[in-house]
């Protein structure tokens, strides 16, 4: 090995920009640039995320419409009191007796 002469000149680490000359080496090129990327696909987001609540607080400034609501009525058990068609409490119970024979005969069946 003493006979070997050739000393190849090796280039320094690569710098991404002037920020980073105290650039010690210990993190790969690729690695330093996935990071910058990272960093502005989240400054990204964050911008698109802003644009899109301001977008959707000046819609809803928008919105004029104010209902007004009579009497207070809310839609809970007393609205079953509503008027029913003619003939629905004969239909209903028909069809309650109806479901009681199908269960009979199947029970009756399998006697």
């Amino acid at each position: 090995m003493k006979e070997c002469t050739f000393k190849p000149k090796i280039n320094k680490p690569l710098i991404l920009n002037d920020e980073e000359e105290n650039y010690s080496g210990t993190q790969p090129v690729h690695e330093k640039l996935y990071s910058k990327y990272k960093e502005k696909q989240n400054q990204k987001d964050k911008h698109s995320e802003e644009l899109k609540k301001l977008q959707e607080n000046n819609e809803l400034s928008e919105c004029t419409f104010k209902p007004e609501l009579v009497g207070g009525k809310t839609f809970d058990k007393s609205m079953s009191s509503v008027e029913k068609p003619k003939g629905f409490n004969q239909t209903v119970e028909r069809m309650r007796k109806g479901i009681i024979e199908n269960l009979k005969k199947k029970y009756l069946a399998k006697k």
